[in-house]
């Protein structure tokens, strides 16, 4: 429980009996099972309090408070042995399963819509994924025209919500009230069917509710030899460890699941590191494609404006933020260093083109070459005669 078990109020009731057959018994024989499942259901001490001031100021006694759903189970239908209840609000959605003609699981799933009667397909998908496993994990076979839902909507979204919770289990489903803004919905209804049909379930039998939280089961009563007192202090104890087992299964299973994780991570960070870095080249791509486009116009007039039948090796480049230039480099013969200045200067790309220096190479390199520096700065596109 989300609470403080201090601030509840406690009834159980047995739930999901069934067979189990001995080893030594005939084939068709069966004898009971040993073991037993209870259901511990809990209420705020507050609100149970609060229900009985509230009826004692109207002049009623309260004889019992059992939860919406279970009174559904426990008195309507009598005829369906297998079957499944959904109760829709539109802040939360409970089921219960009955087979064997008793209760066989109850369970509560909290906020399914948004709590004012709007609901998305990805909530709708969630709700009976979640009614699909439950069933699956109660051992139900959710095929069979032998099962069959019945819903009870105090929500505008329950016809559409029941009816693909019973497409989901495969099972045909039965509205046992009017449904407000559905098929058959009574016009100015505001609601509150579940409560009212609940209340008359609890009428039909006459025996005690199979959960009562204003008379739990689970209170202090004179002892009778102590044997039942024993018996019920055991029962207690056994619920307990099996939800201490349970949340100890849950914990290990989260445990095991970090560790494959874990693992995983380990074995990725090859891929990792791989990703890291074409994610940095990838950024300084960026860098010169977006925010420096005129750097590489430059670089791209410089290329076409070289003569590439010329034996000339540009060694290094320099490029000042106001697109000044200075190249230096070797060249064959100083006759293909002139025929690429000059061209140069023929393209309007560039402006201020100039030698800086021409000499020969010296006797160590050998065949007549020559080094040589030329600078230059990109025309804007107002020196070129064209639009900004």
């Amino acid at each position: 429980f989300a609470i403080e078990p201090g601030r509840l109020a406690f009834d159980c009731m047995e739930i999901g009996g069934g067979n189990r057959r001995m080893a030594d018994a005939e084939p068709d024989s069966a004898e009971p099972m040993a073991q037993r499942r209870y259901l511990l259901i809990g209420m705020l001490r507050e609100r149970r309090d609060a229900i009985v001031a509230m009826l004692e100021a109207a002049g009623l006694v309260a004889e019992s408070i059992t939860p919406t759903l279970l009174a559904l189970v426990d008195g309507l239908k009598p005829e369906a042995t297998e079957c499944g209840f959904l109760h829709l609000t539109d802040e939360r959605a409970e089921i219960a399963i009955r087979k064997g003609g008793k209760v066989h699981g109850l369970r509560h799933i909290a906020a399914w819509s948004d709590g004012e009667g709007i609901l998305s397909g990805h909530r709708l998908n969630l709700l009976t994924d979640e009614v699909r496993r439950w069933a699956a994990s109660l051992s139900l076979s959710c095929a069979g025209k032998e099962w069959r839902l019945f819903v009870v909507s105090d929500s505008t979204l329950g016809e559409r919500v029941g009816r693909q919770v019973g497409e989901a289990l495969s099972w045909p489903v039965e509205f046992l009230a009017p449904n407000p803004g559905g098929h058959g919905s009574i016009p100015g209804a505001e609601g509150g069917f579940a409560d009212a049909l609940s209340l008359s379930a609890m009428g039909l039998p006459e025996r005690r509710p199979p959960v009562d939280l204003l008379n739990s089961r689970l209170s202090a009563e004179p002892s009778d030899g102590g044997v039942r007192t024993w018996l019920k202090s055991a029962a207690a104890m056994l619920l307990a460890g099996g939800l201490i087992l349970i949340l100890w299964s849950a914990r290990a299973r989260e445990q095991r699941e970090v560790r494959d994780l874990q693992r995983r991570l380990s074995d990725l960070s090859e891929e990792l590191a791989a990703a890291d870095d074409f994610a940095v080249r990838y950024t300084r791509w960026l860098d010169w494609t977006e925010h420096r486009p005129r750097f590489l116009e430059a670089l791209r007039s410089l290329a076409l404006a070289i003569p590439v039948e010329e034996p000339l090796w540009l060694g290094n480049l320099i490029v000042d933020g106001n697109m000044g230039m200075v190249m230096a480099g070797r060249a064959d013969s100083e006759r293909a260093v002139l025929n690429t200045l000059e061209s140069l200067r023929r393209t309007p790309a560039f402006r201020e083109v100039g030698l800086l220096y021409l000499r020969e190479a010296g006797s160590a390199s050998g065949g007549g070459e020559v080094v040589f520096s030329i600078s230059l700065r990109q025309a804007s596109p107002f020196d070129r005669g064209l639009e900004p």
